[in-house]
């Protein structure tokens, strides 16, 4: 009797890697850079700062920079070693300054001190956004107001990926100052804040 080749039953493949949604990229970016700011300053120096719009000088990043600055904006108050001013402070300023809104990568000494002045701050975040091939690299520099030199740096990485679902089309949109977000219904009013990630957690509706 001939023997029978021996069956080799197929093996689990590999396990599958859990897709990280856009919202946690950012997150995790904006915590990295919260925590290497931090780390650079003294463990009793608790600082009033604005943070300056970040710059993309990849004509790429499109509403990262946006959605990076506004989660860095929370991180750092979450460190209780800053008292954050608030982007609608920080925007008037800009324009009064006549800054562009999508941010400045150098700013002058003259410039800081007078954001500095109408903010009642003591430093500013300056933060851009590079190339890196497959991902974006961000830069962020704390400038003390007085100085105008560079206290603490911080750097951090996140993929193409958290713009781009892979078809081009892009998850993270755009904040539009400018776009209708409340409608009256009778006496019910109804207030929808600009949605901020697409495809993550970070959905606002709000009803007054």
């Amino acid at each position: 009797m001939t023997p029978q080749p021996a069956v080799t039953q197929p093996g689990p493949g590999p396990t599958p890697t859990p897709s990280v949604s856009p919202a946690r990229l950012i997150e995790t970016a904006s915590q990295t850079l919260a925590n290497q700011l931090v780390s650079n300053l003294p463990a009793d120096k608790k600082l009033r700062i604005g943070i300056v719009p970040f710059s993309d000088k990849t004509g790429q990043a499109g509403a990262l920079a946006q959605a990076l600055q506004e989660s860095l904006r929370n991180q750092l108050f979450l460190s209780k070693r800053f008292d954050v001013v608030e982007d609608t402070d920080m925007q008037k300023v800009l324009r009064e300054l006549q800054i562009q809104e999508q941010g400045q990568g150098v700013l002058s000494q003259e410039t800081i001190q007078r954001m500095g002045e109408l903010l009642a701050a003591e430093a500013v975040v300056v933060g851009t956004i590079t190339d890196l091939i497959s991902d974006f690299g961000v830069n962020c520099r704390l400038v003390p107001i007085k100085s105008g030199v560079i206290a603490s740096v911080a750097t951090a990485t996140v993929p193409k990926s958290a713009i781009s679902d892979g078809s081009g089309k892009r998850t993270v949109e755009a904040r539009n100052e400018n776009t209708e977000t409340a409608k009256s219904f009778g006496d019910l009013r109804v207030e929808l804040q600009p949605l901020r990630i697409v495809n993550g957690k970070d959905y606002l509706l709000s009803m007054t």
